[in-house]
């Protein structure tokens, strides 16, 4: 089943995507089609931070909100050294990770344009696929600031 996120659709097994909440992490996992850019592992962590693993190598960012309408990402790709990519798997690699951040980016002014409107309550839609939804809004609401 197609999701909001054509990139995953491209690097991952259809379905197998899971959220879940920890205490003040969020793991995104599923499962990785063969050659993909993606070992299927994502993470945030409260209140800021997001890694995620790529065969050689991560990608860190830190997501700063700077008022309610707008939030400024810094973001770092880092390859092992040993992992021996060609300059090309490098080149392939970065590109194929900013891609998908610019596709985060997108999805993210859509869904804020939707809330903006009014039809949809502000909080999770999906308990099954927002547990990191609701992981958030229960650590703004312990942090004093929703």
């Amino acid at each position: 089943m197609p999701s909001v996120h054509p990139a995953f659709d491209a690097e991952l097994e259809s379905g197998t995507f899971v959220t879940r909440a920890h205490t003040n992490t969020v793991t995104m996992r599923a499962t990785a089609k063969a050659g993909g850019l993606y070992e299927g592992l994502w993470t945030w962590t409260w209140p800021t931070f997001t890694l995620v693993t790529f065969p050689g190598g991560y990608d860190v960012s830190r997501i700063c909100p700077i008022s309610p309408e707008k939030t400024r990402v810094h973001f770092d790709i880092f390859v092992d050294p040993q992992a021996n990519l060609t300059e090309e798997q490098k080149v392939a690699t970065s590109k194929g990770v900013k891609d998908l951040v610019s596709e985060d980016m997108a999805i993210s002014e859509a869904v804020h344009a939707n809330l903006a409107s009014g039809v949809f309550p502000g909080g999770p839609l999906s308990p099954r696929h927002e547990e990191g939804v609701a992981l958030l809004h229960d650590m703004l609401r312990k942090a004093g600031v929703a």
